[in-house]
């Protein structure tokens, strides 16, 4: 009766996001979006190895609608901004090395899971993009990591995993982010323009708290109408919501970024006692590297990142990962 439950309940946690996010979806045009990150491009199953992106974002408009004006005086806006609001279904999952193994190894991550519904608003223009975003969640069996998983490998013929019971515990996540893209430099370069970027972050609450900036290169066409929508991150590296409607482009990125991160609970959060401690690694790094290319209908794009590792006792010291990115406007 007690997985009968569980079961119910997962069934019932993930219609009703699915359902919240379909209902406001509005009936006039935007971005829809489907991203997937997987570690098997570099044929490894480990840390952060997939995670399912589903978005809408409207056009940009130059007004702010009555509910959204408290936020837009809040945070501020800048000259010749318009604005955009979106929202996005995801999941994403965390395992050790050894996924073979049923029960917990040292030095080794544990098994995490997050289910998470994120709504933001954003300001942009061709040479600045602010987003502000408000994230639910949930971790432990509600997020449905280890039966996704379980299905994928199933299919793939990939190693079961067998630890998922050992997983970080039930809990409700509540996180605030605000990102910044600001381009310093703009110029013609082999027939097409290059450009300059600043990317700062800040996150705050109990999924995760960090400080993070770096830097980003572009060289291609429409720059000036995709400011915001690549980002150096080794999760969900693309947003294409940020994409300025009814543009056409194409250009490849690179960029890199350090952070310090306070908490993250897929290293910190609660696990059964059967599972050996390991320590967060506070200041971390990331590069991406990609490619995008889009038009007034469609679009999609290409990434690969690499970061060192989450935590102290680690063996690995680098990660990596591939994120393709398909999305469509209306």
């Amino acid at each position: 009766m007690h997985s009968q439950n569980k079961s119910i309940q997962r069934t019932v946690i993930s219609t009703s996001l699915a359902l919240l996010s379909l209902s406001i979806l509005p009936s006039h045009a935007g971005t829809v979006a489907f991203n997937i990150d997987n570690d098997g491009v570099f044929g490894v199953d480990r840390d952060y190895t997939n995670g399912l992106y589903l978005s809408y974002f409207s056009n940009e408009f130059a007004y702010t609608p009555l509910l959204l004006t408290p936020l837009a005086n809040t945070f501020g806006t800048f000259p010749n901004a318009s604005h955009k609001w979106g929202i996005t279904v995801s999941q994403k999952m965390w395992t050790p090395e050894e996924i073979e193994e049923a029960d917990p190894q040292p030095n080794q991550r544990p098994y995490a899971g997050v289910l998470s519904f994120q709504f933001d608003y954003a300001n942009l223009s061709s040479y600045r993009t602010d987003r502000y975003g408000l994230l639910l969640g949930l971790t432990g069996e509600n997020s449905l990591a280890d039966i996704a998983q379980s299905f994928i490998h199933s299919i793939t013929g990939s190693t079961k995993p067998e630890g998922w019971e050992h997983q970080v515990e039930d809990a409700f996540l509540v996180n605030l982010d605000f990102e910044t893209h600001n381009v310093f430099q703009r110029s013609k370069w082999l027939w097409h323009e290059q450009e300059l970027q600043s990317i700062s972050r800040i996150m705050v609450g109990n999924y995760r708290s960090e400080l993070a900036t770096g830097a980003m290169w572009r060289w291609g066409a429409g720059l000036r109408d995709s400011v915001g929508a690549s980002r150096i991150a080794f999760e969900d590296s693309i947003n294409p919501g940020m994409l300025r409607s009814k543009s056409r482009g194409y250009y490849f990125f690179a960029g890199i970024e350090g952070r310090y991160r306070f908490n993250d609970i897929t290293i910190e959060g609660d696990v059964p006692d059967t599972v050996y401690p390991v320590t967060l690694q506070n200041l971390q790094a990331s590069a991406s590297f990609g490619a995008v290319w889009y038009n007034q209908r469609y679009g999609g794009s290409f990434t690969l990142s690499a970061k060192n590792s989450d935590f102290k006792e680690d063996k690995t010291n680098i990660y990596t990962i591939g994120s393709l990115n398909l999305f469509a406007s209306f």
